[in-house]
C-alpha cells in the first residue's frame, strides 16, 4: 500500500436550519470514495463508453445547456430534504432545482452565487464544449450502500487542458463526493453546494481548488472531496490500511504499520491500536507524540513487532480503539485488515520494462534517452522489452500485431509510456531510479532460466545445370525452466518475447537512429501460455519454437505490418535475445523475468558435399551430383552430355571465402545486399574470394567474365 499523502482538510462547518455539514479532502488517496466504485478505467478511454454507463448529455455543447431530467435510484437529501430528480448541465452543475431555465456559466466563482439555480452542487470552471465532453451516468454498490455517479468526461478547462470529474451522491449518509481522477494541464475549479443565494458550503481552495491527478486512466491517482451530511464529531479516527507488504520472509520481525486519517474536529495526540493474527490475542498499545489535524493523516509503526515462525498465509487485523483516550464516536471505520503470505528465502528479482514507443513520436526520443540513462546504473538486472507502435501518424514500421495486442492488454493510449513489472504505467519521461529499485526490491518467488538456439535452414535443387537454393528459413528454438520457492496457482501466463537487440532500419521521423530491444515476435503469441499450479521446488519447463519464413521485409507504415507466415523483419539474426516472463493475467503482476541471447547456429539444408578422389560430389536429398568442364555445371553423376561455359559460386552457405568456377582470366565480382546496395566489388584472377569482411546475410553476387553475366544468391553465415 502506497504512503498516503494528505494535505491540511478544510474542516470546515456551517448549521443551517435545514442541515448541517462540513468537509475534508483526501489527497492523493488512489482510490475512490469507499472503494466501492473500483473501476480500473475511467470513461471513455479506449473504445467509448463502458458497460454499465448512460451517457445524458452529448459532446460539443457551444454553449452551457441542462441534460434531460434524470432520477434517483435511491432515497436522498439535500440539505435536509428529499430530492428524487435532478437535471446536470454542461458548465459542471447538478441541481435539483428542476425548474430552473438557464443554465450558469462555466467560470469558476466563489459560492453562493446568483447565477447558480438553488438547491446545487457544483464543480464550476468546467465546460463540455469539445467533441469528446460527455455527461454519463452510473450507479455502483447494493442497497443501502448504493452510490450515484455523474461523470464529466474530458470536460475542457483553462483553454486547451482536459479534466475528468464526478459527482458523486451516496445512499444513507447523503453525503456528496467531488471525485478527480484524471487531468491533462492544470485546473482552478469552485467545488460546492449551494442551497440559496445566501446560503452555501465550499470545498477549501474554492474558487481555485486544483487538481491532483495526472493524466491516468486508472483510479490509483485519484483524489477526492466529501461534503458531509450531519455534524462532526469531536474524535473520529479512520483506520485506512495497513500498509505492511503482503510478503515476508519467515523467522523475520515484522513491524506492523499503518495509516490513519483523523475525521473528527480535534487535533489527534495519541491512539490506542491493536493487531491480531488470525485467531490470535490482541496486541494493543498507546501511540503517544501525535498531532493529527482535522482531515490529515499520518502513518503508524505498531511498537511490538510480530515474528512469523510458519510457512503459511496470516491474516492480520488492525483496530483504533481510542482516540486522545476517547472512545471513538464512529467505530464503523475503525478496523482495516489484509493477508501476509510467509515464506522461505526470496530469490533476486529481475524486473522486466515494457515500453511502448514509436519512431514517429516526438517525445519519444528523450523518454528513450531518459529510461535508457536510468538502467546504465542497473546493467544486467532487468529485461527490456521493446513494442513499436502504429501512431502517431504512419507509426513504426516495426509494428506487429502482437504489440498492438499487449498495448491493449496495458491499455496503452499515449506513447512513449513504460510498465514495470506489469505495474505503474507512466510516461518514459518522468521514469525514474526509484521505480526500478522499488520493483527490484519486492521479492521473488520464481528462479528462471533460458537457452536459445537459431540457425538457417537451406533447401537446393540443381536447375540447369546450377544448385540453386529454392527454400531457406530461419528456426528459433527456446528451452525455459522456472522453480518456485513456493506453491504456485493455476492460470499464470508465461509469455517469451523475441527481440533484435538493436536496430537501424526503422528511422522515421522523430530523430531516433538506434532502436533496442525491438520485439519483433512473440512465442507462441501475445496470449502467452496458460500455466498449470506448481508446487514448491519443483521445476517446469517450456518448449517454444518460430520459424522465420521468407524474405527480410520493412513495412512502409504500420498499416502494413509484417506477416510472419511468408516474411520477417529481422536485420540481423545475430543479434538477437529472448525475454522470458510469468504473468497474474488479471492483475498484470510480474512474478519473475529472465532474458538470454540467442545462439547462432550451424546451417541446416538438404545439401552434402563430398570430396571423392579429388573430385567434388553434392548430394542433394539423396541424389548425387558432380561438376562437369571448365563451365563448372552440375550434373547427375555418370552423364555424358552436359553443357558448357557456366559459372559456380561456392560453398553456399559461405563462412570466410567464396569460390567461383568456370572463369577464364580476369572476373569482375560484385555482392549486393538485399536492398540492391553494392557492398563488395573485387576484380580477380583466381577463383577465390574473402568474404569475412561482410556481415550475416543473404546477398546477390553478380560474375562478369569473357561477355558473360551470371546473378546468383548466396548466404554468408558466421
Amino acid at each position: 500500500m502506497k504512503k498516503i499523502l494528505f494535505t491540511a482538510s478544510l474542516a470546515m462547518s456551517v448549521f443551517f436550519a435545514q442541515a448541517q455539514y462540513y468537509s475534508l479532502s483526501f489527497i492523493n488517496e488512489g482510490e475512490n470514495p469507499g472503494n466501492i466504485n473500483t473501476e480500473d478505467t475511467e470513461f471513455p478511454v479506449g473504445g467509448g463508453i463502458g458497460p454499465g454507463w448512460t451517457t445524458i448529455l452529448g459532446a460539443s455543447q457551444a454553449s452551457p445547456t441542462f441534460s434531460p431530467v434524470q432520477t434517483l435510484p435511491f432515497p436522498f437529501e439535500f440539505y435536509g430534504n428529499a430530492v428524487t430528480q435532478y437535471k446536470v448541465s454542461s458548465s459542471g452543475v447538478l441541481t435539483f432545482s428542476l425548474g430552473a431555465a438557464t443554465a450558469p456559466p462555466s467560470t469558476s466563482v466563489a459560492l453562493p452565487n446568483a447565477n447558480v439555480p438553488d438547491s446545487s452542487i457544483c464543480i464550476l470552471g468546467i465546460n463540455g464544449t469539445g467533441a469528446s465532453d460527455y455527461i454519463v451516468t452510473k450507479t455502483f454498490g447494493m442497497a443501502p450502500n448504493r452510490q450515484h455517479w455523474v461523470h464529466f468526461s474530458s470536460y475542457t478547462a483553462s483553454g486547451t487542458d482536459w479534466t475528468y470529474w464526478s459527482i458523486v451522491l451516496e445512499e444513507s449518509t447523503n453525503n456528496i463526493h467531488f471525485v478527480d481522477q484524471r487531468t491533462n494541464g492544470a485546473v482552478a475549479l469552485s467545488l460546492g453546494i449551494q442551497l440559496d443565494v445566501s446560503t452555501a458550503v465550499s470545498v477549501a481552495g474554492s474558487p481555485a481548488v486544483p487538481s491532483y491527478s495526472v493524466n491516468s486512466a486508472t483510479r490509483a491517482d485519484n483524489s477526492f472531496h466529501t461534503i458531509f451530511y450531519g455534524t462532526q464529531p469531536m474524535y473520529d479516527a479512520k483506520n485506512v490500511s495497513i500498509n505492511n507488504s503482503v510478503y515476508h520472509e519467515v523467522n523475520t520481525p515484522n513491524t506492523i504499520t499503518g495509516t490513519v486519517r483523523n475525521l473528527g474536529s480535534e487535533t489527534i495526540t495519541s491512539l490506542t491500536i491493536e493487531y491480531t493474527i488470525g485467531a490470535g490475542t490482541p496486541v494493543s498499545a498507546n501511540i503517544t507524540g501525535l498531532n493529527i489535524a482535522s482531515g490529515a493523516s499520518t502513518t503508524y509503526s505498531h511498537p511490538t513487532v510480530w515474528t512469523p515462525t510458519m510457512l503459511q498465509t496470516y491474516s492480520v487485523e488492525t483496530e483504533v480503539t481510542m482516540i486522545n483516550g476517547n472512545m471513538d464516536s464512529n467505530p464503523a471505520d475503525n478496523q482495516a485488515s489484509m493477508n501476509i503470505l510467509v515464506h522461505p528465502e526470496a530469490v533476486e528479482r529481475r524486473p522486466v520494462l515494457e515500453a511502448f514507443t514509436s519512431s514517429t513520436c516526438g517525445p519519444c526520443t528523450p523518454g528513450n534517452i531518459n529510461v535508457g540513462n536510468v538502467l546504465t546504473a542497473f546493467p544486467g538486472e532487468y529485461s527490456k522489452v521493446n513494442y513499436q507502435m502504429s501512431w502517431p501518424g504512419t507509426g513504426d514500421p516495426y509494428y506487429t500485431l502482437e504489440g498492438g495486442d499487449r498495448r491493449t492488454y496495458y491499455g496503452v493510449n499515449g506513447v512513449p509510456n513504460i510498465f514495470t513489472d506489469g505495474t505503474d504505467g507512466m510516461n518514459s519521461n518522468s521514469y525514474a531510479a526509484n521505480v526500478f529499485t522499488s520493483a527490484q526490491a519486492k521479492p521473488a518467488f520464481i528462479s528462471m532460466e533460458a537457452s536459445a538456439t537459431v540457425h538457417a535452414e537451406v533447401n537446393y535443387e540443381v536447375i540447369n545445370g546450377q544448385l540453386e537454393i529454392v527454400d531457406s528459413k530461419w528456426v528459433l528454438n527456446a528451452s525455459s525452466w522456472y522453480t518456485p520457492v513456493i506453491d504456485l496457482p493455476a492460470n499464470l501466463v508465461a509469455h517469451h518475447a523475441i527481440n533484435e537487440k538493436l536496430t537501424y532500419l526503422n528511422l522515421k521521423t522523430n530523430g531516433e537512429t538506434e532502436f533496442e530491444h525491438v520485439m519483433k515476435k512473440m512465442m507462441p503469441s501475445a496470449a502467452g501460455q496458460i500455466l498449470g499450479s506448481l508446487l514448491a521446488n519443483d521445476t517446469a519447463t517450456l518448449n517454444n519454437s518460430h520459424e522465420f519464413l521468407g524474405d527480410f521485409r520493412l513495412s512502409n507504415n504500420a498499416g502494413d505490418p509484417t506477416n510472419h507466415a511468408i516474411e520477417h523483419s529481422i536485420e540481423e539474426f545475430d543479434d538477437l535475445e529472448v525475454v522470458f516472463w510469468i504473468q497474474t493475467p488479471n492483475t498484470g503482476e510480474v512474478w519473475q523475468s529472465y532474458n538470454t541471447d540467442v545462439v547462432v547456429g550451424d546451417t541446416v539444408s538438404n545439401l552434402t558435399v563430398l570430396v571423392e578422389d579429388g573430385e567434388t560430389l553434392y548430394v542433394v536429398d539423396g541424389d548425387t551430383f558432380e561438376i562437369y568442364g571448365e563451365g563448372g555445371t552440375i550434373v547427375p553423376l555418370g552423364t555424358n552430355e552436359r553443357p558448357e561455359n557456366a559459372f559456380k559460386v561456392y560453398p553456399n552457405p559461405a563462412n570466410d571465402i567464396v569460390y567461383i568456377s568456370g572463369t577464364e582470366g580476369l572476373a569482375d565480382v560484385t555482392f549486393f545486399d538485399m536492398q540492391g546496395r553494392a557492398v563488395k566489388q573485387v576484380a580477380i584472377q583466381s577463383n577465390a574470394v574473402q568474404v569475412s569482411d561482410l556481415p550475416s546475410g543473404m546477398y546477390i553476387v553478380r560474375i562478369e567474365n569473357n561477355e558473360l553475366v551470371k546473378n546468383t544468391r548466396i548466404t554468408i553465415t558466421k
